[in-house]
């Protein structure tokens, strides 16, 4: 009985574990991809910590719907259309949604915006 009870235990807390994000904001590639694995876990802290700091406050403010993020960036693929050493611009394929700009900052890269209407350029 007692091994029924142990092993039970051992069940749930795995059963409950989340695999972790890993976090990689060397790119804007990085970054988007270190975005989207938090989109799709609904992990808070990341997605906090790929963003600008300004960005953050606003998503607050506007009380962002968790459903209208992970409609658009769970399973996502994407497709960069303007990079500089600084900026980078991308498509949502398929939603006409994006414009993720990602700033350098200290040698990281940061999300500016995440769900800015775009006309594909691609098509």
């Amino acid at each position: 009985m007692k091994l029924f009870f142990a092993i039970s235990i051992i069940l749930i807390l795995f059963s409950s574990c989340k695999p972790k994000v890993i976090e990689d904001y060397s790119t804007p590639e990085a970054t988007l991809n270190t975005f989207i694995s938090a989109t799709e876990q609904w992990d808070t802290e990341v997605l906090v910590r790929c963003m600008d700091n300004d960005e953050m406050a606003s998503i607050r403010r506007l009380k962002i719907d968790k459903e209208i993020i992970t409609s658009l960036y769970s399973n996502s693929k994407y497709k960069f259309f303007r990079k500089t050493d600084s900026t980078a611009s991308f498509v949502l394929i398929g939603k006409e949604k994006g414009g993720l700009l990602f700033l350098k900052e200290d040698g990281n890269w940061k999300i500016v915006s995440y769900q800015n209407s775009v006309v594909n350029p691609f098509n």
